[in-house]
């Protein structure tokens, strides 16, 4: 009852007891697996913006193999079998001939069947058992009149299973789950970036032992979502008069003014007659009717930007007007008129003569200025 401390791989294979009294003898083979430790793929961090779909995260175990060998001797059957729900992918070793070695270091002899890996590839790749006799017919005969044995090594894909924990639930993925992360829309309804560590665990289990792989981590961070808080309003002012426009954001990083002048629209700068283009006040000073209908917007910006507000327009008014005199018929008289039509503005509109008469238009009027 022979026993292997610290198992590897290379103890892995089919195993053969013969019990013997002497004149009888009985044996049995038994397929022994030494299970991998499994490992999964590295999942780099994310940050992401509030509302965004997190794509489905994809777990893998690249190097995750496992390895079996097996011989039979000339005549005999080899029979061999990966795990359950395991395929045989590799053929590392194989020859029909006379190599010699153990598992995992096996090497060549003098005899060997050039098409000993290309045999047994073709009878066990994809597969999960197969069975493949030791002969001449199957092989040819390397060197005739040679006792010859059948020494192979191949590796399996193992089926390995995964389960995740989430340290941060607030993110919109749940607390914990099994096999890869399935597409999620991300979540902060806060207004500082969320952080959520995801820890994987692989497994593997095979014959009633399950072997745990080393947990690997990585993060997920939702920024928040920019907002406009206060939308600026239309501005109407005077000729050569001054305003602002203001606006509120939140979650914003950094703000910057826009102007439509009928093409589109494109930053501003802080030359005359703007000043704050990059915060979220905009002061345009001593307007003229150049600007008149010009539009304005402010773009907030951020992680999850830019968010742009709403559009506003500035009216600058210039008020004049037209005159038409009619002089006095006669010196000493006083039948003079002024009909006055006012231009520019916002109607209603209010006046005001330098003798206090608040009417549009005058009449009676002696000479005079």
């Amino acid at each position: 009852n022979p026993s292997i401390n610290t198992a590897t791989a290379a103890n892995a294979g089919v195993y053969t007891v013969t019990a013997s009294n002497g004149s009888i003898t009985a044996s049995q083979t038994k397929n022994v697996f030494v299970n991998p430790i499994p490992v999964v793929n590295t999942i780099n961090n994310q940050t992401i913006c509030n509302g965004s779909s997190v794509s489905a995260i994809n777990f893998t175990s690249p190097a995750n193999a496992g390895v079996i060998c097996g011989s039979a001797s000339e005549g005999a059957a080899l029979n061999l079998s990966a795990p359950p729900g395991a395929v045989f992918t590799n053929v590392p070793f194989a020859s029909y001939g006379n190599s010699s070695g153990i598992c995992g270091s096996f090497v060549l002899g003098s005899c060997n069947s050039s098409n000993s890996v290309s045999i047994v590839s073709t009878a066990a790749l994809g597969k999960n058992s197969f069975s493949l006799a030791a002969t001449n017919d199957n092989f040819g005969d390397p060197c005739i009149g040679t006792a010859k044995n059948l020494k192979v090594q191949l590796n399996y894909d193992i089926p390995v299973s995964y389960s995740w924990t989430n340290s941060n639930t607030s993110i919109g993925l749940a607390a914990s789950g099994t096999g890869n992360i399935p597409t999620f829309v991300a979540t902060n309804t806060s207004n500082v970036p969320v952080t959520a560590t995801i820890t994987v665990t692989p497994r593997y289990t095979n014959g009633g032992t399950t072997c745990p792989g080393t947990s690997k981590t990585f993060t997920i961070t939702v920024n928040p979502s920019l907002a406009i808080t206060t939308q600026p309003v239309s501005k109407t002012i005077c000729n050569g008069n001054s305003t602002s426009f203001s606006a509120s954001a939140t979650n914003a990083t950094g703000y910057q003014w826009q102007v439509n002048t009928g093409s589109g629209f494109v930053n501003i700068n802080d030359t005359a007659p703007y000043s704050g283009a990059t915060t979220n006040t905009l002061t345009i000073n001593g307007a003229n009717s150049q600007l008149n209908g010009f539009k304005y917007q402010l773009l907030a910006l951020g992680n999850c930007g830019p968010k742009a507000s709403n559009i506003v327009t500035l009216t600058v008014s210039a008020i004049n007007g037209s005159w038409v005199v009619n002089n006095v018929s006669c010196h000493g008289k006083s039948n003079g008129s002024i009909n006055f039509t006012p231009l520019g503005g916002t109607p209603p509109y209010t006046f005001n003569w330098n003798d206090g008469v608040d009417t549009e238009d005058r009449s009676g009027l002696a000479a005079g200025t």
